[in-house]
């Protein structure tokens, strides 16, 4: 692999608002009824505060839409799109817009932070190797080789599942420590080989039992309550730490039981890597609301059918 040398130095941090997330999040947290504000986050979000960023963002790198575009390898229309708010894209869509525009890993963070999907998580094998790729200026395709090689899922492909680095229970590696480690090698490989990829089990059985023990809640009645009974095995090994489910809902489910606040259940999601509710998605919009009245799962299921949304 021959990645492109010289490391970049940040621009301006093109971040200066609060993130879309917590702007849509207030929406939903003021209007009256869950279709307004839908309407009210369309109408008076989206578009322009997407565009006014990412206008920024070209600016500071000197380059036009359609090369952006062309380096991070979309389609022209759907890129552009992306570039002036007009359409939201999966997370993977906006860290090749990263590499498209030449980002330093502190401006990709702000970026995504700035769209509410997350940043780049240091502990999470795959994020690694792209914070890697950042840092040493790699282009778009070392990047994908670089993926295919630790055998990680490529950009612009569904995420993959877990592959963490993490030492054991009782020395669990911290973000901030993977960060300096990422800063300090110029060998990934090298680095990828010293860790272990497992999630230990008790970290997040440790997580459950304190969210249940605060409730005074048991597992059983929390998969009762959850509408998992017919899967109790399943919903068993997901609180135990012993499964882990691709499918988000599960733990969803789980936080309506468990009767979470909104926040609590974006940090139960950022803690096992499964990404935070993200209100400009409609679907993660209803979920927010109900969330944030207290909605049951039967409430909450009502809400998505009556908005023809997939049912949890």
């Amino acid at each position: 692999m021959d990645p492109q040398q010289g490391k970049k130095q940040p621009v301006a941090d093109a971040a200066a608002a609060p993130s879309l997330t917590m702007q849509a999040q207030a929406i939903l947290l003021d209007c009256t009824g869950f279709d307004q504000g839908v309407d009210a986050i369309r109408s008076q979000l989206l578009s322009a505060s997407v565009c006014e960023y990412f206008s920024r963002l070209l600016e500071n790198h000197g380059l036009p839409v359609a090369e952006a575009v062309r380096r991070a390898e979309l389609d022209k229309d759907f890129g552009r799109q992306l570039l002036k708010g007009e359409r939201m894209g999966r997370r993977d869509y906006y860290i090749q817009l990263a590499f498209g525009l030449g980002l330093t890993v502190e401006e990709t963070q702000s970026m995504l932070n700035f769209l509410g999907i997350g940043p780049l998580y240091a502990l999470r094998k795959r994020d690694a190797a792209v914070i890697y790729a950042l840092r040493e200026g790699y282009t778009l395709l070392d990047t994908q080789l670089l993926l295919d090689q630790h055998g990680l899922t490529p950009l612009g492909d569904a995420e993959d599942a877990w592959a963490d680095y993490v030492r054991g229970a009782d020395q669990s590696l911290r973000t901030a420590d993977m960060e300096q480690r990422l800063k300090q090698t110029h060998d990934f490989d090298a680095l990828s080989e010293e860790m272990n990829d497992s999630t230990t089990r008790e970290s997040v059985n440790t997580y459950f039992g304190s969210l249940l023990e605060a409730r005074g809640l048991g597992r059983r009645q929390v998969i009762d309550l959850a509408g998992l009974a017919d899967k109790s095995n399943l919903a068993f090994q997901l609180l135990n730490g012993t499964r882990t489910a691709r499918n988000r809902d599960y733990y969803i489910r789980l936080a309506l039981a468990m009767r979470l606040s909104l926040e609590e259940t974006q940090s139960l999601l950022l803690f096992l890597k499964k990404g935070t509710l993200y209100p400009l998605k409609v679907r993660d919009a209803a979920l927010v609301y109900a969330i944030s009245h207290g909605y049951d799962i039967e409430a909450t299921q009502q809400l998505l059918l009556d908005n023809g949304l997939e049912a949890l």
